[in-house]
């Protein structure tokens, strides 16, 4: 492969370490490996659930799509990478899961139901049309995030409050 590659360093449960690139980049996951495909689509994209990717270096990378269910990102850097579509119920993206300054990364209708994202650092982030409903914000520092068409419905925000689909509440204290 031609090109400039980056060494991925993830803490998981096999220790995996893999160069990034157009090459596929593997990883870690309970009960077995995942793979992080280029070009992702709606039938053809990653599959990690349950994925043990806490402080990983995934900026920039492009999970469109990805199944990311119950995976562990927390501390993960995920500065510059798309996450569209992606399935991140019951993930943890706390501890600065999406970092600021630059950051940029694109979770737009992302399904973050019942995900934790308390005391993330996330600055211009896209949250756009993504299913916040029972997500956890407490502590979270969103700067100026972009929250058009989500969908809120018991979340937590930062100061602790709960949002209320039925009563059109969202959080307002970012």
């Amino acid at each position: 492969m031609n090109g400039v590659r980056r060494l991925v360093v993830l803490t998981a449960l096999a220790g995996v370490g893999v160069a990034v690139g157009a090459c596929p980049v593997a990883f870690a996951q309970r009960g077995g490996t995942c793979t992080v495909v280029s070009a992702p689509t709606s039938g053809y994209h990653t599959q990690c659930p349950d994925a043990m990717l806490s402080q990983g270096d995934l900026s920039g990378l492009d999970l469109s799509y990805a199944d990311l269910r119950r995976a562990d990102l927390s501390g993960a850097d995920l500065s510059g990478a798309t996450l569209f579509r992606a399935n991140l119920a019951n993930a943890i993206l706390s501890s600065h899961g999406i970092p600021g300054e630059g950051g940029n990364a694109d979770l737009t209708n992302a399904d973050l139901r019942r995900a934790n994202l308390s005391g993330t650092q996330a600055v211009t982030v896209s949250f756009r049309g993504a299913d916040l409903t029972g997500a956890n914000f407490r502590g979270a520092a969103i700067g100026s995030s972009y929250f058009e068409g989500a969908m809120w419905g018991n979340t937590t925000c930062p100061n602790g409050s709960k949002s209320n689909r039925n009563r059109g509440r969202r959080c307002r204290a970012w």
